[in-house]
């Protein structure tokens, strides 16, 4: 069966307009070590630029990772290296072989799958244990990070856009905000690096389709749901946000194509199988799942459907913070996050 790591394989590594080879250098050029912003030793540098470059997919899928041929790209002795592969061995961008060195971890939709199935379950739990403890604090960087994203702007958006490493940071922060309040390091921790894994096929659904879906009006979606304390619709809403992923990839492989709907179908299933063990008692576990339209249907169906914005709010600005924040607080001065969902304000949502 053809896989992403063949695509990737016969496509040659992936870079973004005017994006150099590996280790290609300006004259006059520093090693890592002296112009990495906020990197503290030379390997933490050389952790940084190694873990971008096989993001951008710039080192193939599968690929070995040659010591020596490191040690010319990155201008650096073997001791930052290894330290290096050792780090992105635990995030798991990077197998380590024993005494046969390492390589840059594979990529295929069975992967892909399982990830994003594992994904969702964690960002449940998160979604849900931050939305019952966030504090006002919580929404105003929630919104911060929106406005750096540039989430509301109506610029448009395109694929050097989203290969930009600013972009992709501030994207990173923006979903870590949303769940930065659930109260666990280890939880927390664990989220990251699932993200940090379908960020690779992120990149890759761009760059076969990139202006195949309204990302701006995903996040909106999300961050709203988030800001009404409504869990229900977040984890949905962040579960067809993952599956748009999975779509585009599923359709660019011959032998997924086929069966694509079928796939994505079969893991919901799976997902929502396993909701109840998963998502609080205050979140009804059965309301998890598709949103009305499924993922790749009818852009302008799918915002009218899920969005819900409240009237009056054109843009994000801080002063959805202080709404949000007294919609959040009960008659009694209870958390609305506390309450069962069929009290707060949120209609049920239909199952697929």
């Amino acid at each position: 069966m053809a896989s992403i790591r063949s695509e990737v394989r016969a496509a040659g590594p992936i870079r973004e307009p005017g994006a150099k080879e590996p280790g290609a250098k300006e004259p006059g050029t520093k090693e890592p070590g002296t112009n990495e912003p906020g990197a503290k030793t030379l390997a933490e540098a050389v952790f940084r630029k190694l873990r971008q470059d096989i993001l951008k997919c710039r080192f193939r899928p599968g690929e070995k990772l040659l010591l020596e041929s490191l040690r010319e790209i990155y201008g650096t002795g073997l001791a930052p290296l290894r330290e290096a592969l050792s780090r992105l061995s635990s995030t798991g961008l990077v197998i380590a072989e024993g005494q046969r060195g390492f390589r840059v971890a594979p990529m295929s939709t069975d992967d892909l799958v399982d990830l994003v199935k594992a994904r969702v379950w964690v960002e449940a739990q998160a979604l849900s244990a931050a939305i019952a403890r966030g504090d006002r604090a919580w929404q105003a960087e929630i919104v911060a990070a929106a406005q750096r994203l540039g989430v509301g702007t109506g610029e448009a958006a395109n694929r050097v856009t989203y290969l930009d490493d600013d972009w992709v940071k501030r994207h990173s922060r923006f979903h870590a905000a949303l769940v930065a309040a659930a109260g666990s390091r280890y939880l927390l921790e664990f989220r990251a690096a699932l993200f940090e894994m379908t960020d690779r096929y992120f990149r890759l659904a761009v760059i076969y389709k990139p202006n195949s879906r309204d990302i701006d009006a995903e996040h909106r979606a999300i961050m709203e749901a988030v800001l009404d304390r409504d869990a229900v619709a977040a984890i949905r809403l962040t579960e067809d946000h993952l599956m748009e992923t999975i779509r585009t990839l599923l359709v660019q492989d011959p032998a997924t194509r086929a069966d694509a709907d079928g796939r994505i179908a079969r893991l919901r299933r799976e997902i929502e199988e396993a909701m109840p063990a998963i998502v609080p008692a205050q979140v009804d576990p059965a309301q998890v799942g598709p949103s009305p339209v499924g993922a790749g249907g009818d852009r302008a169906s799918r915002g009218r459907s899920v969005a819900r914005k409240p009237a009056g709010r054109k843009s994000v600005d801080s002063k959805s913070v202080d709404n949000k924040s007294a919609e959040g607080t009960s008659a009694e001065g209870t958390s609305a996050a506390s309450q069962p969902a069929a009290r707060r304000g949120s209609p049920p949502l239909p199952r697929a």
